[in-house]
């Protein structure tokens, strides 16, 4: 049986595509592996006319990038050479371009991209590419269908948008208003997490992280910056937690990535609770994903070292998750221990 593509590997294919002209020169698409071109295309199979094959996986591409959030959009069609106002040979070329464009260097530029990057490879997995469009029906678990929450979903995702998405283009309207609604937005998604089919969330979470991620390197004031970094810590624990129930737990290092971003985003806050909840998190990852109890354990008792006095819902309750977690890691490891040849 083979195993389900991963993020990691779409995202490895992406990035090569990506180079010199890229989908200027549509022929290009032939380069990606057959399992990937059947994933961006949903098809069974490969079309026997290779004229034909690359037409259907260049506009199922194009129309993948086209879901993206408006500021995750932008640095795809700039990598795919999809910009006319940045089409260059290179894709260093089209970088420097917007850049240039957006007044920042181009290292920025280059982490939006591979930001975008990331959630472009995770709709074409989880096959969402209809995520933010109302009248789609989303496929959930083996063969169940649910029809999307068309005219909520989109309400309570896109609410705070307008002042938000102009703030991106100019770094002086950052303010704490902005910031605390887009915090709102996170907190509303993270509301949702318990109702809502994980890959419904995803694009509208991984537009907020882009956003929060442009905000917070041009913002004029270190308290701005601050309460950005708030957000991303959320935004971020948010997006490990959907990536990982979208690949049905079996995207463990994209999910930890997120993870990761949450706690260094806490840890320059000093917010412990944060960082724990982020590490708490990722031990889940650990034991029911990677089936490592041992790094659990010690995930989990360094999450009660880094809580302790700050989180009573994580660490002091004997029914809280930190506890929880610490309980099945040890059982697991005493359970591996015993099956283990010595």
């Amino acid at each position: 049986m083979t195993s389900p593509l991963s993020v990691e590997r779409v995202k490895k294919e992406l990035q090569k595509l990506r180079q010199g002209q890229s989908l200027a020169h549509p022929g290009t698409v032939l380069a990606l592996t057959a399992e990937v071109r059947r994933k961006i295309t949903d098809a069974a199979e490969l079309d026997p006319d290779p004229a034909n094959e690359v037409g259907r996986t260049v506009t199922a591409l194009r129309r993948a990038i086209e879901s993206l959030g408006k500021h995750e959009r932008l640095y795809a069609q700039v990598d795919f050479n999809l910009a006319a106002d940045h089409s260059y040979p290179t894709l260093t070329e089209r970088q420097e371009s917007l850049a240039s464009m957006l007044g920042c260097v181009s290292k920025t530029v280059r982490r939006h991209s591979d930001e975008a990057l990331d959630t472009l490879a995770l709709l074409i997995v989880a096959n969402d590419r209809t995520a933010l469009v109302a009248s789609e029906t989303l496929t959930v678990g083996q063969g169940r269908h649910v029809q999307a929450e068309s005219p909520t979903l989109l309400k309570e995702s896109s609410a705070p948008d307008e002042r938000v998405t102009p703030s991106i283009e100019a770094a002086g309207s950052v303010d704490l208003i902005t910031v605390a609604q887009l915090r709102q937005r996170v907190q509303d998604l993270d509301a949702r997490y318990d109702r809502s089919p994980s890959i419904s969330l995803l694009a509208d979470a991984g537009h907020c992280l882009s956003q929060v991620a442009a905000l917070r390197t041009r913002a004029a004031t270190s308290v701005v910056r601050r309460e950005l970094c708030v957000v991303e810590a959320e935004c971020a624990t948010l997006m490990g937690q959907l990536v990982w129930d979208a690949s049905q737990r079996r995207d463990d290092a994209m999910a930890c990535k997120y993870f990761e971003q949450a706690i260094e985003a806490a840890r320059f806050l000093g917010n412990r609770a944060a960082e724990g909840l982020a590490l708490l998190r990722k031990s889940f990852v650990e034991l029911y994903g990677k089936r490592d109890p041992k790094a659990a354990l010690r995930l989990t008792t360094h999450t009660a070292e880094v809580t302790n006095g700050t989180s009573h819902v994580l660490t002091r309750s004997g029914s809280s998750p930190c506890r929880r977690g610490s309980r099945h890691a040890r059982r697991a490891a005493r359970l591996r221990a015993c099956i283990e040849p010595c």
